[in-house]
């Protein structure tokens, strides 16, 4: 089975698995909103980069990471005072109705928890055997692993 992730934002990490039952994804990649115009311009672009991308990848499942506030987390709370928040919840959206049908919601917590970001990173690094990924990349790559219970 393909199976695709994804890490969510202006900047959206996408890993990608021709067999998911390998660790070590086939295709990486981050794919990056302009940085100029307006927010549905931009997020615009970034659908229309997301579109191709899983056109070429072609995957029969795709895991998003889903948008979440927790009272508890002061980067919550400030993200959605600036309303970054509700921009993230606008791109999960479309990125959603992008992989329709075959798609799965995952939040944070279920499949990073509380986990440090250092030591998320020192995880998948163990569980690819040393291989380093950028930002968003990273996240694609351990929400992936972590679905099957391998982070």
């Amino acid at each position: 089975m393909k199976v695709a992730t994804a890490d969510p934002g202006f900047n959206t990490g996408i890993a990608f698995w021709k067999d998911w039952g390998e660790v070590i994804p086939s295709r990486t990649t981050v794919l990056r909103a302009p940085e100029e115009g307006s927010d549905v311009e931009r997020m615009k672009a970034l659908f229309e980069a997301y579109s191709v991308t899983m056109l070429a990848m072609n995957p029969d499942l795709v895991y998003i990471e889903n948008s979440g506030y927790w009272d508890s987390s002061a980067r919550s709370r400030r993200s959605l005072g600036s309303g970054a928040l509700t921009k993230l919840t606008l791109i999960v959206g479309g990125l959603v109705a992008l992989s329709l049908p075959n798609v799965r919601l995952i939040n944070p917590i279920d499949w990073k928890g509380t986990l440090k970001k250092d030591i998320l990173i020192a995880r998948i690094r163990i569980a690819t055997d040393g291989l380093e990924y950028r930002d968003h990349e990273r996240e694609a790559v351990g929400l992936g692993l972590s679905v099957r219970k391998w982070l």
